[in-house]
């Protein structure tokens, strides 16, 4: 939503204009739409049971108003378990990859409720 960048940059049009050129290439440069896609271990570059074990995070369901509720549990982050398989950088692509599902989410669930759903809850 234009809105979000027009309201970081205090609604001067320009600065949102620039912010949103550096988030698109941002965007390209990761490869954010496929990243949605893959498996938490696609991502991370090591097994599953390693990321799910070392940095619990999943989609619980939906609030009350509709809105997707992820939980990222980092009581039972073990970084250093987990840096040994893999790099920080993909472990930042992890939550890149949750927010992007989380964003997808809202998109679904604003189709089926016919009404706007966002943000997502993050707990």
């Amino acid at each position: 939503c234009l809105l979000r960048f027009l309201r970081a940059r205090d609604f001067s049009v320009e600065a949102a204009l620039a912010m949103l050129q550096r988030d698109i290439a941002w965007r390209k440069a990761v490869g954010t739409r496929g990243l949605a896609a893959k498996s938490r271990a696609e991502v991370a570059g090591c097994s599953a049971r390693v990321v799910n074990e070392n940095m619990p995070m999943w989609h619980q369901g939906f609030d009350r108003q509709g809105r997707p509720v992820m939980f990222k549990h980092y009581g039972k982050t073990n970084l250093a378990q987990l840096l040994q398989h893999t790099t920080l950088e993909r472990m930042n692509l992890l939550h890149v990859q949750q927010n992007e599902r989380a964003a997808i989410l809202c998109v679904e669930q604003s189709a089926r409720l016919r009404r706007g759903i966002s943000p997502a809850l993050f707990v």
